[in-house]
């Protein structure tokens, strides 16, 4: 009976040591699901934001889309704006040399010499108006394009090139930034 009685001692710490050990495994249990749900609370808050960050840049990548094609507008309307502004100049150049043409050649008294300085200068005028850029009619031309060989000033090429109107202005062929050649007049 000793015997079974220790047997049934031995039983019981054995018992109680396992019922501790499952006690202490429902805890670690416990805690595990806890942080797992933590975890999972963490995930869904940092995916929530990378969303949300994704539609901010789709938006802000847009934007700069929007803008850039804005400031291309305003570059080729100021450029444009630029011609405008260079051939009505060059217009009211004109009408004032012809305005004292006119008046030099009333107020001459020569006649021969006066006509001969008159179609002098009114040819003076066709060579100068070759000569400047059909674009602006502001600066000489300087540069050509070899695809079509029309020829313009380095400023108006340039702006074309850096707002990528890559198209020549009087034939609109389009040409790359290494068709443009450098003329010479000797």
């Amino acid at each position: 009976m000793a015997r079974q009685t220790a047997l049934i001692e031995r039983f019981s710490q054995s018992q109680a040591q396992m019922n501790g050990q499952l006690v202490s495994a429902d805890k670690q249990a416990v805690a595990q699901k806890q942080m797992i749900q933590q975890l999972m609370d963490r995930l869904e808050d940092a995916t929530r934001e990378i969303h949300a960050r994704d539609i901010r840049l789709g938006a802000e990548r847009a934007r700069v889309v929007e803008l850039e094609k804005q400031r291309n507008q305003a570059d080729a309307a100021a450029i444009e704006a630029r011609a405008t502004a260079g051939k009505a100049k060059e217009e009211v150049k004109k009408a004032q040399d012809e305005a004292k043409q006119a008046s030099l050649v009333s107020t001459s008294t020569k006649g021969t010499s006066s006509t001969r300085e008159l179609e002098f200068q009114k040819e003076n005028a066709k060579v100068m108006a070759i000569l400047r850029c059909s674009t602006c009619v502001k600066n000489f031309r300087s540069h050509t394009l070899l695809k079509c060989m029309h020829t313009f000033c380095k400023d108006c090429i340039d702006a074309r090139v850096t707002t990528r109107q890559r198209k020549c202005p009087a034939c609109n062929i389009p040409f790359a930034a290494q068709d443009v050649q450098q003329i010479y007049f000797q």
